[in-house]
């Protein structure tokens, strides 16, 4: 197996873990998922500052690798919020389901303006990665997804293409620089920038003195252990960037949302919880199938 296949594959598992230890968290409080983006980009910090001590890194290697990662961090900072917007004016549940179009759009821009190119079958490949994380992620027709989001689907375009923007500013970067300075200044910046943007609003604000305030407990714990696992993962991606093609890491990575489906059905056969996917077998029978295939295609 191609070595950036292995890690991105185990960054999408880390993600999965994080989205599900996430879930167990929101489901048990009445605090708004958004609330927490701060506390997390904190702990994404604190994990970039291990890592740099860790591996001994300088943190000025390169001026314009930095100005690259810091304008990526910004992006990400405000594109988090931007998404949030659209969640407070939408169902929540069909906006996450038109943002696993992220793998259909950063390609596309990579392939555009990073003028990526790969072999006929790896791209055979990533079209069969995409059309499984739609048929699962998408459980319904998407022309009735996007009528159902009017309102948001321009901020939603919008959040996808930075998202995507993102990714590029990132992969350009570690042309000069290594992942972990990389996933350093990402991290440094979209801290300040979220911390910025919260400190802007009350609401927000009030927010944030809750979790601290209400939940010292094993909720904070289990959602700190979410943040590290989240952490693993946005480290790995960067690795994987770092490793081959957007076009081709991007997909795989996006594949967390078939694993998370995997760990939530484990959860709910440990724990008797019910599975709250309405996608129907034959849907997630062939979406594996097709997933599989996808990888066999992008490895070999």
């Amino acid at each position: 197996m191609n070595i950036f296949v292995f890690v991105a594959l185990l960054s999408a598992i880390f993600y999965a873990i994080s989205i599900t230890l996430k879930k167990r968290v929101f489901v048990q409080t009445n605090i708004p998922a958004y609330s927490f983006s701060l506390f997390e980009t904190f702990v994404n910090v604190l994990f970039g500052i291990f890592l740099i001590i860790i591996f001994q890194v300088e943190i000025i290697q390169h001026t314009q690798a930095t100005k690259y990662l810091i304008l990526a961090g910004i992006i990400y900072g405000i594109t988090l919020i931007i998404y949030f917007y659209a969640l407070e004016k939408d169902d929540a549940e069909r906006i996450s389901q038109l943002c696993s179009l992220e793998a259909v759009v950063t390609p596309i821009m990579a392939i555009i303006i990073l003028n990526e190119t790969a072999s006929t079958e790896s791209y055979i490949g990533v079209t069969f990665v995409i059309i499984a994380l739609l048929l699962l992620s998408i459980e319904k027709n998407i022309i009735t997804v996007i009528n159902n989001i009017k309102t948001s689907l321009i901020p939603i375009g919008i959040a996808l293409i930075l998202w995507s923007l993102d990714d590029i500013l990132i992969k350009m970067s570690l042309e000069f620089v290594d992942f972990v300075y990389a996933y350093f200044w990402v991290r440094i910046a979209s801290f300040i920038t979220l911390s910025i943007l919260f400190s802007m609003n009350s609401t927000s604000r009030k927010q944030i003195k809750i979790i601290y305030n209400k939940l010292i407990n094993k909720k904070l714990y289990l959602f700190i252990c979410a943040t590290i696992f989240s952490s693993i993962g946005m480290f790995l991606t960067i690795i994987a960037f770092s490793l081959d093609n957007l076009s081709l890491v991007i997909p795989i990575v996006s594949s967390y949302s078939i694993f998370v489906i995997v760990f939530i059905y484990i959860e709910a056969k440990l724990f008797g919880n019910k599975i709250d996917s309405q996608a129907p077998l034959w849907k997630r029978t062939i979406s594996g199938i097709m997933f599989i295939i996808g990888i066999i295609l992008i490895t070999f």
